[in-house]
C-alpha cells in the first residue's frame, strides 16, 4: 500500500513535469523536427546542382540553377532560425522544469513533521532551506 503511494506520487510528479514543460518542449519539437527537414534539402539541391552541371556541361544552367541556389539559401535561413528558436524554447522548458522540481523538495522539506527532521540525523531550519 505504501510503495504504490509512492508509485502514484511519482506518476503525479511526473505528470505535473509534463504538463509545466509540454507547452514550449513540444514547439521544440515541431522547431527540431524543421531543421532536421532543412538540413536534408542541402545534400538533394546540391545534388541536383551537380547532376544539372554534368548533363549541360557546354550549356549555361543559370535558368535551372538559380532556383536551386535560391533553395539553398532559404533552406539555410530556416534552419537557422528554427536551430535557434528550438535551443531557446528547450531551455526555457529545462528552466520550468527545474524551478518546478526544486520548489517542490523546499515544499516537502518544509513541510516535514518535527520526527521527519529528526531522521536520521536532527536537521536545523537552515539545513533544511540548503
Amino acid at each position: 500500500s505504501d510503495s504504490s503511494k509512492k508509485t502514484l506520487t511519482r506518476w503525479g510528479f511526473i505528470k505535473v513535469l509534463w504538463n509545466i514543460a509540454k507547452p514550449t518542449y513540444i514547439h521544440a519539437g515541431l522547431f527540431q523536427l524543421v531543421t532536421v527537414l532543412a538540413q536534408t534539402l542541402y545534400p538533394l539541391a546540391v545534388k541536383e546542382i551537380l547532376n544539372l552541371l554534368e548533363e549541360n556541361p557546354n550549356t549555361s544552367v543559370t535558368r535551372q540553377g538559380i532556383p536551386l541556389a535560391i533553395a539553398l539559401f532559404l533552406a539555410a535561413i530556416i534552419d537557422g532560425v528554427a536551430q535557434e528558436r528550438q535551443k531557446f524554447l528547450a531551455f526555457q522548458s529545462g528552466i520550468a522544469v527545474r524551478a518546478a522540481t526544486v520548489a517542490s523538495f523546499y515544499h516537502h522539506m518544509l513541510h516535514l513533521s518535527a520526527r521527519g527532521k529528526a531522521v536520521p540525523s536532527p536537521l536545523m531550519v537552515g539545513d533544511i532551506n540548503s
